[in-house]
């Protein structure tokens, strides 16, 4: 990032700041929010709303300077407070920012993970398809062979055909008395 004097303040405005602005109107936030003329060479820190912005003002002794960084990524840690100013170190500033670095590298781990596990899943449903799709092609043989089996017994095609038709819509777990069985019982 940048190296600091020894000495130096940094300043979080912990609010949310239009991440439009720039040297003057982040300056005059410098001394409005946190109180501090921005010549006084502290370091001041500004967050976007969606805190994938970051905007850092100091004054180096011959102008202002304004560091800005987006992420692609992830966003920056930022103080609860929700208004008023929080003063760190540069070892907090650099925490702050190397807290984003684990923070996605963890996430990148999760999503490493979640990736590993539904490939996984993938892997089990194509092998249950296949197992699936296999038992179906020996469904089909079956029905071929017993289609020979009836042709060989039976005859003609369609007269099997005919007979499956007609046996579909049988129901063969109760017993079925015809017109023809009654005479016999009778006679």
């Amino acid at each position: 990032m940048m190296a600091l004097p020894a000495g130096t303040h940094i300043w979080v405005a912990c609010g949310v700041t239009d991440m439009r602005k720039g040297f003057d109107s982040l300056a005059m936030v410098a001394q409005e929010v946190v109180k501090q003329s921005p010549r006084s060479g502290h370091v001041f820190v500004f967050r976007g709303r969606r805190a994938d912005r970051l905007k850092i003002l100091w004054w180096d002794g011959t102008g202002l300077c304004l560091y800005a960084k987006r992420m692609e990524r992830g966003r920056f840690v930022w103080p609860l407070t929700p208004a008023g100013t929080v003063r760190l170190t540069g070892a907090q500033l650099s925490m702050l920012c190397a807290s984003l670095k684990r923070k996605l590298a963890e996430k990148d781990a999760l999503l490493a993970e979640q990736e590993a596990l539904l490939i996984e899943r993938e892997r089990a449903i194509a092998v249950r398809d296949a197992e699936l799709y296999s038992k179906t092609l020996q469904i089909e043989h079956i029905k071929a062979q017993l289609a020979v089996l009836r042709r060989a017994r039976f005859g003609r095609p369609c007269r099997v055909d005919g007979i499956e038709r007609a046996c579909e819509g049988i129901d063969w777990r109760s017993p079925i008395r015809t017109d023809m069985e009654a005479p016999r019982r009778a006679g």
